[in-house]
């Protein structure tokens, strides 16, 4: 017993001195008829003993009976890894009188009452120091981790309690420590320093939540807005001070969490912590698209400002807004804003560069390849303030399955777009065009056009008028203009297109496309009627028939039409003045000369390059006169002013005659 227990005293048949009486400070008790006995450091039983015998000098055979009434509570000091070291008075719990007992407080009560222990406590190494006794060193981790009681051990007035610091954190015991009974109470805001990579770095206040969870690391980042995609979230630092004022620490693997669900890594917060969000060293795909898809992301309800150069249709910077989900826009939408790729792109090498918040430059390079032909979503990184995307430039001309994977994409330029280019050669009509997007008649299949409405070379060469029956249509080339400044050509052959109807053939074209179609050396008769059948070619080639026929002038005839076939469209020879055995075919050549031909004519005979050739267009045939038919002119000619002599004769006759 000690100072401020109430103790009652009784004495059997003298119940005037029965009574209860306040151990005083000095740890006596003032009785009747004795005066002053100390009972400081007694049990009941030794007290009840000392005061029998003491009231054996005036009482004969005295029994006496001393009970506890109320203890005096139990004073504790507590310091180390608590929230509020100090000395506590706990109060014993139970009822007093005769025959009831008391509970003394034990250590999770000490604990709880000095607001709980950190995280940072070294539970394996408990120090007890009580009086008459030393110091007892416990370990009461299973107290916490496996609930064995056993170790929460009853405390006694002047135990001094000390909770050691753990040289490092283990997060297993965190977590046990942080939902014990014994933790602090979660009641109350937690100020937290969050810094790094996230969207607004400071300090933020983690209020406590309605729902009873308790502030953990991706709580606080949340609060800070969320972390960017440049964040490291496997190398999460989390600094806290223990109670000794040393630093610690410990270092949190988002990425678990996100991916393996291990909750342990996100560890819960305790006041004053501070967290650092670290810058990664390369951009992660992976990582990027886990951090997008979670908790941890940024509700992302502003544009962003982006750069979009290279193969795009317009390069330059541009303010990408939001999807209605809130998630931050993505790769392709950004290629999207800027009008998308080029054919010219090397897709493969994609490079996004963005600036950390430690100022560094990080660069990935994005396969959009793998997005096209495998659905690799990872590929179409989300994006943020501030980041610039390079498409460059392929070093050689894509193949034409390559090229029509793009430009069939979301990520190309808008084929309902018109397109301008040059079309050169041997064309109709050489020149500069707009191709229109494609838009087939319902029902219609066309024997060329087009790719789903994209523009293609054949599409530009029937707006040039087709090809000229000189061309060359297995060297078609497509010279192509990329950003960098150099050119691609890209060739292909009709022939195959039309013999094997190889569609991949027909180019698909992009804005500001030179399509050149080349004079062939040597052109194989037995092949001009399948071109001229084909859409490639012009509907009708003009010639000009003139001399002695019946229609002389320009005659509009059909491609692959000879020179027996021009002459009979143009109503065949003047029977009386036609020189039928031989015309002349005048042809313009690509080198700017002139060629003269004497072709006999014979009706019978097929189509011959020699006897009956095939004609081109602007062609000149010309018939000659008859021998007959140039006596009669030269006659006519020399008999005219004599015949005109003897008129005006006449004429001025009959004036006479008048």
């Amino acid at each position: 017993m000690g100072a401020g227990d109430r103790i009652g005293l009784d004495i059997f048949n003298v119940p005037e001195y029965s009574r209860e009486y306040q151990i005083l400070v000095n740890g006596t008790v003032n009785l009747a008829l004795i005066g002053s006995v100390s009972l400081k450091g007694l049990t009941l039983q030794q007290a009840s003993n000392l005061i029998s015998s003491q009231y054996a000098r005036f009482l004969r055979r005295p029994i006496v009976t001393v009970n506890l009434v109320a203890a005096r509570p139990v004073q504790v000091a507590i310091a180390g890894e608590v929230i509020r070291s100090g000395s506590y008075s706990i109060p014993l719990t139970g009822a007093g009188g005769a025959g009831a007992g008391f509970q003394l407080p034990t250590l999770s009560q000490a604990l709880t009452l000095a607001g709980g222990i950190t995280q940072s406590a070294n539970l394996r190494q408990v120090r007890l120091l009580r009086p008459g006794f030393g110091t007892i060193n416990l370990n009461v981790l299973g107290l916490v981790t496996r609930g064995e009681l056993c170790e929460d051990i009853t405390l006694r007035d002047g135990d001094s309690i000390f909770i050691p610091t753990s040289t490092s954190i283990n997060l297993t015991t965190a977590q046990d420590i942080a939902t014990s009974n014994i933790a602090p109470t979660q009641n109350v805001p937690l100020n937290i320093l969050v810094a790094g990579e996230v969207l607004r770095p400071g300090p933020v206040i983690v209020q406590p939540d309605q729902t009873g969870a308790l502030p953990t690391v991706s709580r606080a980042i949340q609060v800070a807005g969320g972390v960017t995609q440049a964040a490291d979230l496997s190398q999460v630092r989390l600094r806290r001070f223990t109670r000794g004022g040393r630093e610690q620490i410990i270092g949190v693997n988002l990425n678990q969490v996100l991916q393996g669900g291990d909750r342990r890594q996100d560890l819960i917060l305790q006041q004053g912590d501070t967290i650092v969000i670290p810058t990664a060293a390369t951009i992660n795909p992976n990582q990027s698209f886990s951090i997008t898809n979670s908790t941890l992301a940024p509700t992302q309800n502003q544009p962003i400002n982006i750069v979009v150069v290279g193969e795009v249709t317009r390069p330059g910077p541009y303010t990408v807004q939001p999807s209605q989900t809130g998630s931050p826009p993505t790769l392709s939408r950004a290629l999207q804003a800027a009008g998308g790729i080029n054919q010219t792109a090397d897709i493969t090498q994609v490079q996004l560069r963005r600036i950390t918040r430690d100022g560094s430059t990080q660069t990935t390079t994005i396969n959009l390849q793998q997005l096209l032909q495998g659905g690799d979503r990872r590929q179409d990184i989300f994006l943020q303030e501030g980041d610039s995307i390079v498409v460059p430039t392929a070093t050689e001309p894509l193949p034409v399955a390559q090229s029509l994977e793009i430009v069939s994409s979301s990520i190309a330029a808008d084929p309902s777009q018109p397109l301008n280019v040059a079309v050169v050669g041997e064309v109709s009509r050489p020149g500069t065009y707009t191709i229109q997007p494609f838009r087939p008649a319902p029902g219609v299949q066309g024997a060329l056009p087009s790719f789903a409405g994209l523009p293609t070379l054949s599409q530009a060469i029937q707006q040039a008028g087709g090809i000229t029956q000189l061309a060359d249509i297995r060297r078609i080339e497509v010279r192509r203009n990329t950003r960098l400044g150099t050119q691609q050509i890209l060739v292909s052959n009709f022939w195959q297109l039309l013999q094997s109807g190889d569609r991949s053939q027909d180019l698909i074209l992009q804005q500001g496309d030179t399509i050149f179609v080349p004079t062939a050396q040597d052109v194989d008769p037995s092949e001009a009627p399948q071109i001229a059948a084909s859409s490639l070619s012009p509907a009708t080639i003009r010639v000009n028939v003139v001399g002695e026929v019946i229609r002389p002038g320009i005659t509009q005839i059909p491609p692959n039409t000879s020179l027996n076939q021009a002459l009979l469209a143009a109503g065949g020879f003047n029977p009386t003045r036609a020189k039928k055995s031989v015309v002349e075919l005048l042809r313009l050549n690509p080198n700017g000369t002139v060629t003269k031909r004497n072709i006999t004519i014979n009706f019978s005979r097929g189509i011959n390059e020699e006897a009956n050739p095939i004609l081109r267009d602007n062609d000149v045939i010309i018939v000659r006169r008859s021998v007959s038919a140039e006596i009669t002119d030269g006659l006519r000619t020399w008999l005219d002013p004599i015949s005109n002599f003897f008129s005006i004769f006449n004429l001025i006759r009959i004036f006479e005659s008048l």
